[in-house]
């Protein structure tokens, strides 16, 4: 899900982290990532809250909207994240959220929803927030590699013939009449 700069600035931070690295500073160096430093909702920059529901990093407007739907949030500099979370957070982040979740947005939507700037009024962001996570209203799952060729179906010919097979919910054959 992160495009290749984003990667590699993830290495270089793996390979100068000590061996007991700190979850927030990790969680700190991953929301330095270019496509990390503006808010996944809002055109915000430098957002300084994590959705842990979706793996987003989210401005303080947005982030009340996101607590509004019951989704969870946590401050950057406020609270403690295990290093489940920070894991989770390397391996989304808001480019590839936004990704699947704004896939189908496109000039028609934008129209009935428009993307949020800094003026949008708050009951506007709120509709946006909602359409875009609950009703997922543009969301596609990313394309994945196609799956390997499968081997050819069998044709009637190439089957082996086979018993027929007993039928363990009819009702039992009468027993053949003494003779």
């Amino acid at each position: 899900y992160l495009s290749g700069t984003e990667l590699e600035l993830l290495h270089t931070m793996s390979r100068r982290a000590p061996k007991t690295a700190n979850p927030t500073d990790l969680l700190r160096k991953i929301s330095r990532i270019p496509t990390n430093k503006t808010c996944a909702d809002c055109p915000e920059r430098l957002p300084q809250y994590v959705n842990s529901t979706y793996l987003t990093f989210v401005c303080t407007t947005c982030s009340g909207v996101h607590r509004s739907f019951s989704h969870r949030v946590k401050g950057v500099s406020m609270c403690e994240f295990s290093m489940d979370e920070v894991k989770a957070m390397k391996g989304a982040g808001n480019e590839a959220v936004n990704k699947k979740y704004l896939a189908r947005y496109d000039k028609r939507a934008e129209v009935s929803y428009p993307m949020p700037t800094a003026s949008t009024p708050p009951n506007k962001l709120r509709e946006f927030i909602k359409k875009k996570y609950l009703d997922k209203a543009w969301f596609e799952e990313a394309q994945q590699a196609a799956p390997p060729a499968a081997a050819p179906a069998p044709t009637v010919a190439s089957v082996p013939p086979q018993a027929p097979t007993q039928d363990l919910f009819a009702a039992p054959a009468p027993a053949p009449a003494p003779a």
